[in-house]
């Protein structure tokens, strides 16, 4: 039960984590590019 509510909130966090890592890139790049 503990196994499947973890991986639960995973799967929730994961697309958070891919935005908030796209989201630096864009930043970083944008600033280079200045």
């Amino acid at each position: 039960m503990k196994n499947i509510q973890s991986s639960k909130s995973y799967d929730v966090q994961r697309p958070y984590l891919i935005l908030f890592c796209a989201t630096m890139l864009g930043v970083l790049t944008s600033t280079l590019i200045q």
